[in-house]
C-alpha cells in the first residue's frame, strides 16, 4: 500500500549438516513420538491425553520423548521426559520418529508460525499437527498430517507408526519442501539480492 517495492520471506530455519538426514532404523512396532516445548504450551499437549492413553494400550511398543521444562505422565504410555536444551532438541529431532504439534484452534494459533512443524521437516521427520492455521498449508503434499478430532489424531498415528515407508516418504518430501522455502542459507540469499536490486535502481 506504502511502496511499490515489497517483498515477504517465510520463516527461516538451520537444515542438519546431513541432507537429508537419515532416520533411526528401529524393530518393526517400536516407535519414538516426539514433544517439545515449554510449560507455556505443555496445555497444548495435554489436550492429546486421552488419544495418547488410547494409544498405549494398542501399540505397547511406542514410547513419548517429551523436550520440555517439566514431566508428564499420559496413563501407561511409556514417557521419556528430557529438560529443553539445545543439545536436547537437536537430539530428539534426529532420533525420534514422528513430530506432534496439537494446538487449539484460536484467532492466535490461526495466525501463528509453524515453526515446530518446520523444525520436524528440517530433520526429514513426519508430523501430525492440529488442522489449524499454517499447519494445514504447511502439511500440503503429503508433507505432514492434520487432525481435527481426537479419532483423527488417532488413526492418523496408527497410520504412521505401522507404516515406516510412509514415514520414510512424508519425512523427506518435508525436508525437500524446507530445503526449498525455509532453508536459512537461500532466504538470506534473496533478501540480499532484494536489497541489492533496490541500491542499483
Amino acid at each position: 500500500r506504502y511502496h511499490d517495492r515489497v517483498t515477504v520471506l517465510p520463516m527461516a530455519v538451520d537444515l542438519p549438516p546431513a541432507a537429508p538426514p537419515a532416520r533411526p532404523t528401529k524393530p518393526a512396532g517400536q516407535c519414538e513420538l516426539l514433544w517439545v516445548g515449554s510449560s507455556a504450551t505443555m496445555v497444548y499437549l495435554d489436550a492429546l491425553r486421552p488419544v495418547l492413553e488410547r494409544l498405549s494400550q494398542s501399540r505397547p511398543g511406542v514410547t513419548l520423548r517429551l523436550v520440555a521444562h517439566e514431566p508428564c505422565a499420559f496413563g501407561k504410555l511409556p514417557v521419556d521426559f528430557r529438560p529443553w536444551t539445545h543439545a536436547e532438541q537437536d537430539a530428539a529431532l534426529r532420533e525420534c520418529d514422528i513430530g506432534l504439534c496439537p494446538m487449539p484452534d484460536t484467532v492466535w494459533t490461526r495466525g501463528k508460525c509453524p515453526y515446530k512443524v518446520l523444525q520436524y521437516m528440517a530433520h526429514a521427520m513426519p508430523w501430525i499437527g492440529a488442522a489449524v492455521g499454517e499447519n494445514i498449508a504447511t502439511a500440503g503434499d503429503n508433507r505432514g498430517l492434520c487432525a481435527a478430532t481426537p479419532e483423527q489424531w488417532h488413526q492418523h498415528l496408527l497410520a504412521l507408526i505401522d507404516d515406516p515407508a510412509k514415514r520414510h516418504t512424508m519425512g523427506h518430501a518435508g525436508h525437500q519442501y524446507v530445503e526449498q522455502y525455509h532453508a536459512r542459507a537461500a532466504l538470506t540469499q534473496r533478501l540480499a539480492a532484494f536489497w541489492l536490486t533496490g541500491v542499483t535502481r
